[in-house]
């Protein structure tokens, strides 16, 4: 493992001497143990992800933030002009060091061009709905229950003894809106639009949990307002940039379904870390995003697994809902 770099904790002891530890879980963390175990203990349990970084999601990254300039400097009176110019200085500047190869459309003027066409798209001055100010880009930490062990357990921190883990769902909301009824509003960049795409929302574990969360926060939403950035690779006939919105609603017993199988998806995560075996599944070795990011540990004999996993192609996990600033 990196020496310079200190992953963020696994289990965090409330009382040691008790066994009692919290387990903070997001939507990326979860996702991995819904695919692969062996993933997830990779990710979870020894705070481990790859040096690799997808041009895909890097970009998503930078769409979100620059959209975060645009609604928090509108809020603050800032005009058009000013706040533009700061998402541009703001992608120019992230993107300065990246290098993604001469073969990658995803590059900082694609992401200028995408957002300028958006703002043209939808002015914010004529916008549909009101941002609610506060709420832009808002972190939180909601209790999910607990789970009784009584188990010794081993991570990246060593073996120790835990008795109880009180476990919380963490994450960072887009922003709150008021659409004539109250809406969590979340931008998703894709490549590609279509019915499979606005399908996939129904049961979008993700936009449950913000949903689910908002309710818990003290604010009763009745749904999610999904903002599609779609930017392809230009071509001569081709849109290299399309936009798409759609408010999808959820029941309170869908809510409540999510927050069932979401405990019970990750108290199995730590019935697995208590046998000390998390079994893979090949059949996800690669999904929308390429190859698994441990296909280079996977391939090796079960022996040689840990060296490679701990050597320069990994590096600590670091991400942190509630410590980032954005």
């Amino acid at each position: 493992m990196q020496d310079q770099l200190k992953p963020t904790p696994f289990l965090r002891p409330v009382d040691a001497v008790a066994g009692i530890y919290e387990m903070h879980i997001d939507n990326s963390a979860k996702e991995l143990f819904e695919v692969c175990a062996r993933a997830s203990e990779y990710y979870n349990r020894w705070r481990l992800e790859s040096i690799g970084e997808k041009a895909s999601l890097f970009r998503g990254s930078v769409i979100h933030h620059a959209l975060a300039i645009r609604r928090r400097l509108h809020l603050q009176g800032v005009s058009q002009t000013q706040w533009e110019a700061e998402q541009m200085a703001y992608v120019l500047n992230v993107y300065a060091d990246k290098d993604f190869g001469e073969d990658e459309w995803r590059t900082a003027e694609h992401a200028v061009q995408s957002l300028l066409e958006y703002n043209k798209m939808w002015p914010i001055e004529s916008e549909p709905f009101k941002v609610i100010p506060g709420s832009i880009e808002t972190p939180f930490k909601l209790p999910l229950g607990k789970a009784e062990l009584d188990a010794d357990v081993t991570t990246y921190e060593g073996t120790f003894h835990v008795n109880t883990v009180l476990l919380y769902w963490t994450g960072i909301m887009d922003c709150r809106i008021d659409y004539g009824m109250p809406l969590v509003m979340d931008s998703k960049t894709t490549s590609q639009l279509g019915t499979q795409f606005w399908d996939d929302f129904q049961l979008n574990s993700q936009m449950l949990s913000y949903v689910w969360s908002a309710h818990k926060l003290g604010f009763p939403v009745d749904g999610i307002y999904i903002d599609a950035f779609c930017g392809r690779k230009p071509t001569k006939s081709g849109k290299a940039h399309e936009y798409q919105r759609q408010r999808i609603y959820y029941s309170q017993a869908q809510l409540d379904e999510w927050e069932k199988d979401c405990y019970t998806l990750i108290t199995d995560f730590l019935e697995h870390l208590c046998r000390g075996y998390f079994p893979k599944s090949p059949k996800w070795c690669f999904g929308k995003y390429g190859r698994c990011q441990y296909w280079d540990v996977c391939t090796q004999d079960p022996d040689k697994r840990d060296a490679t996993l701990h050597s320069g192609l990994y590096r600590p996990v670091t991400w942190n809902p509630l410590e980032t600033v954005r």
